[in-house]
């Protein structure tokens, strides 16, 4: 017994897909049980590409100098100026002093600041890079949060230093 072909109307010797759609026919075509994976493969893609959502705390890093474990907390746009910003609760310590920590800033503006503003498509002169004790609202005074502010500028890919 032969397979029943279907053919599309005023369309001779052209194909169709048989009533009730191509779900109803026993024929499969290449590749077909692969498209129940492709949402799920797409899924898990994104997944793991996208960034950390808001309110969801980015994994800590231990900075290479110091030792003090960091998170990312915000990335302001200040055109031409960008400022980003870090949780450093080791900051409270009374032995780490900013002589401690500014070789890791550096190292903060070249590895964390220049690949996440590159990402999004931003072009800065300069990067003002902030170490705090604990989350602070940006532009606001808070005598008893040790906080630590550098500012670079940006030439040629690379976070160059200046007097603040």
């Amino acid at each position: 017994m032969s397979a029943m072909r279907h053919h599309a109307p005023g369309a001779p010797g052209a194909a169709a897909a048989p009533a009730g759609g191509a779900s109803a026919s026993k024929r499969t075509c290449r590749g077909c049980h692969m498209i129940t994976r492709i949402p799920l493969f797409v899924s898990l893609i994104s997944a793991l590409s996208a960034p950390v959502a808001a309110g969801e705390p980015e994994v800590e890093r231990v900075l290479p100098v110091s030792g003090l474990s960091v998170a990312f907390f915000d990335l302001i746009d200040d055109t031409p100026t960008w400022r980003i910003r870090f949780t450093a609760p080791g900051l409270a310590s009374e032995d780490v002093d900013y002589a401690s920590v500014s070789d890791d800033m550096a190292w903060l503006c070249q590895e964390e600041a220049l690949p996440r503003l590159e990402a999004v498509a931003a072009s800065p002169e300069h990067i003002v890079v902030t170490l705090m004790q604990e989350p602070v609202e940006f532009g606001a005074a808070m005598p008893g949060i040790r906080q630590f502010f550098e500012r670079y500028t940006v030439e040629d890919g690379l976070c160059i230093w200046e007097v603040y």
